[in-house]
């Protein structure tokens, strides 16, 4: 699969093997959970719902990129370096390949839809007894709950019971201030989760097991509610 999607894209910023990638890992959970029976064939339609958009928004970027690049006229390849300085202000301007991939906007996602939803979570640095670890490593993979450490965000009962129902692991990330981490709790060396949560006005994130964001909430009450629907949306 990856290596189709290899050369069926144009070569420009590197995404062809990343797009089969992206597809073998939306697909796999979803068939484990289908054929374990912990959810029915109907979720397996997101596959399509969700990739094929997206492939179709970032192969649309490359080929536009592509076009820039390739660019024969010596005339309107000047103009094109003009344009792109006075737009930097005199340096061309770094793009990411973080700005350039779209989010997922189909499938299951929490609605109506929040500018976090659909993106990939971010890796930040965890500090451990054992030296720093990237935040997989030390939560796992599968659903997760991801909490803003420096508010106390209640899980309460109806919470414990909808994560248990999904099959989600909660986990708090504190700042790297924070003394020393407790139960279910760890601490992030650079800040990159507490720039996260405040650009996005939110205190807590729904984490699938691709690492894209389902949802985000502000508070228990918005929480409880996007967990009841993903427990539903899931069986």
């Amino acid at each position: 699969m990856a290596g189709d999607a290899a050369h069926q894209q144009p070569p420009f910023i590197g995404q062809g093997m990343c797009q089969g990638i992206r597809d073998a890992g939306n697909l796999v959970w979803k068939l484990d959970r289908v054929l374990n029976g912990q959810s029915g064939a109907g979720l397996l339609d997101t596959y399509g719902e969700e990739r094929i958009e997206h492939v179709r928004q970032l192969t649309t970027r490359i080929k536009a990129i592509g076009h820039v690049i390739c660019e024969r006229d010596p005339v309107a390849a000047e103009a094109r370096d003009a344009r792109i300085l006075a737009e930097g202000g005199g340096l061309p301007r770094t793009v990411t390949r973080q700005e350039i991939v779209p989010p997922l906007q189909k499938g299951l996602l929490a609605f109506p839809l929040h500018p976090a939803h659909g993106t990939l979570f971010p890796q930040p640095w965890i500090r451990t007894n054992d030296g720093r670890r990237l935040l997989d490593g030390v939560a796992g993979t599968g659903w997760r709950l991801v909490l803003d450490g420096r508010y106390a965000v209640e899980l309460t009962a109806d919470v414990h019971a909808l994560l248990a129902r999904v099959g989600m692991r909660p986990i708090r990330i504190a700042p790297a201030e924070a003394d020393q981490a407790g139960l279910d709790t760890v601490i992030e060396e650079d800040g990159v989760l507490a720039a996260w949560f405040d650009h996005h006005g939110c205190q807590a994130a729904i984490v699938r097991p691709d690492h894209y964001v389902f949802g985000v909430a502000s508070d228990a009450r918005a929480l409880v509610t996007m967990l009841s629907d993903l427990a539903i949306r899931l069986q």
